[in-house]
């Protein structure tokens, strides 16, 4: 007999490989870290999440407060494992036993993002920036996955992959999943680097200092990005960001 939770758990199971059907990759990863987000600012505030314009700005946690957060953290994600901060206080190591969306990974491995954003929400509310990077565990699905969260910007973290929070707010996006894939497919190697990092929001003096090159030779690869996409203003080649993160 099919139960009342068994039936819901098969509905999510369709639900989520119809979507990875019909949406681009790119749409389907940034749907999974939207609703983890969401859902990391309920839990956070413990109420539907305010509008970004409503919410207070993330204030920065104290050594002294630390501590309780991350055992409340632990409290709050009940199948997590240990949570840890490194000894210079610049990221937080988030260990996974196990994964709430038992085998569904194994076809639709972007559910995982919703898991990080979800964590990496209520990170950054509370220290005022977190940058997640997701290391999977060995099998299928996998097991003893785990979340590296760093807590400052640096050269090394702006390089790692992963999502950064407090989450850009959605926007428009400039173009289809296929003509953005096209464009994305015109750049270099660097060109895609700096693509990410003026999604996350950082000018080209930033840039810069992260990729350590000049500020004029940045100023050349945005020109030449720009040529190759069509894309002319800087919140255009935002959204373009935004929209093949993760590519």
């Amino acid at each position: 007999m099919l139960d009342a939770r068994d039936f819901l758990l098969l509905v999510v199971e369709k639900g989520m490989k119809r979507m990875k059907e019909i949406l681009h990759p790119a749409l389907y990863e940034q749907m999974a870290r939207e609703i983890g987000n969401s859902i990391g600012l309920e839990l956070t505030y413990k109420t539907p999440a305010p509008s970004p314009d409503t919410r207070p700005l993330p204030r920065p946690l104290t050594q002294e407060e630390t501590s309780p957060f991350l055992k409340s953290l632990r409290s709050t994600v009940g199948w997590v494992g240990d949570i840890a901060m490194n000894e210079s206080s610049s990221t937080i190591t988030v260990s996974l036993p196990r994964c709430p969306f038992g085998s569904l990974p194994i076809e639709n491995p972007y559910l995982c993002h919703a898991e990080a954003s979800m964590i990496g929400s209520m990170v950054g509310e509370r220290f005022g920036y977190a940058k997640v990077s997701i290391v999977p565990g060995d099998g299928a699905p996998p097991t003893n996955c785990r979340f590296t969260i760093h807590l400052e910007r640096t050269p090394e973290s702006l390089l790692i992959e992963g999502p950064s929070f407090p989450l850009e707010r959605e926007k428009p996006h400039t173009s289809s999943g296929r003509d953005a894939e096209r464009m994305l497919s015109l750049l270099s190697l660097w060109e895609r680097q700096i693509v990410k990092l003026i999604g996350e929001g950082l000018s080209d003096k930033e840039i810069a200092g992260a990729l350590h090159l000049s500020v004029r030779t940045i100023e050349g690869h945005v020109a030449k990005i720009r040529a190759k996409t069509g894309l002319n203003s800087r919140n255009a080649l935002i959204r373009f960001a935004l929209q093949v993160n993760g590519k």
